[in-house]
């Protein structure tokens, strides 16, 4: 007769936390109920999230600072891998996320003059186009001066191929990025990523759709495989995001 094997209940629900899960269900105001959330921007999403989250790896700093950190989902890919993770956020709400979801990152809510330290690398991921104008320059100065003598700042932002999001007040071409950027930095990799094209819109429908949610691992294996070989990186001009590797001047 084989001993029975403990189970550690703890263990197997802290796993289920790796996403507030519980939000996800919901039933309507006029009755229907809804057990899924469709994300059509998942894989655009995906494409510069894991870009980021690479070449901040390939780095390998022993501080890390992300700015607009939102619910901490870049800091959450980091934990393990970079000592000192610091995530700044002037939401409220999302910093209550990035909080409760990111147990290896300090997490600090308000402005960037709240902070002192410098570090390794300091990232902006899709935040510049929500400031306005007239901050632009302000908020990468403060970014600057976050940054180590030998840092890097990486910044992620969507591009013009992109209809303006009215929460956005602008999208960058390559040129108004590098006018913008370098006022405070010295620009060295400019990377598109995400490039329209048939491919992508029939993965994006099979992914993302009303009818059902693929759950296969195989085929969702495939569908990756197939999106980084067509879609991921884009052509100059041709991609709905660019992310700019920075150094100090």
């Amino acid at each position: 007769m084989r001993p029975a094997i403990a189970i550690d209940h703890a263990a197997l629900q802290e796993q289920e936390y790796s996403f507030p899960y519980h939000f996800i269900p919901e039933l309507r105001s006029d009755g229907s109920v809804v057990l899924a959330k469709s994300l059509a921007w998942g894989l655009e999403y995906l494409t510069y999230f894991t870009f980021v989250r690479d070449t901040v790896l390939s780095l390998r700093p022993a501080s890390l600072l992300d700015v607009g950190c939102g619910d901490g989902r870049l800091l959450k890919s980091l934990e393990g891998k970079v000592p000192r993770l610091v995530g700044l956020e002037v939401s409220h709400r999302a910093a209550l996320f990035a909080r409760a979801l990111c147990d290896g990152a300090a997490i600090v809510e308000g402005p960037l003059d709240t902070l002192e330290e410098k570090f390794d690398v300091v990232t902006s991921v899709e935040v510049l186009e929500h400031l306005p104008d007239d901050e632009v320059v302000g908020f990468l100065g403060a970014i600057r001066r976050r940054v180590k003598p030998r840092g890097i700042a990486i910044f992620s932002v969507p591009s013009t191929l992109r209809p303006l999001n009215p929460k956005h007040f602008r999208h960058y071409s390559e040129r108004t990025l590098r006018e913008t950027l370098s006022q405070h930095f010295a620009i060295g990799q400019v990377q598109w990523l995400y490039r329209p094209c048939p491919i992508e819109v029939l993965l994006r429908t099979i992914l993302c759709n009303r009818s059902f949610a693929l759950q296969n691992r195989t085929l969702g294996k495939l569908i990756w495989r197939l999106h980084r070989r067509c879609c991921y990186r884009a052509e100059p001009g041709f991609g709905t995001h660019m992310v700019a590797v920075c150094k100090l001047p």
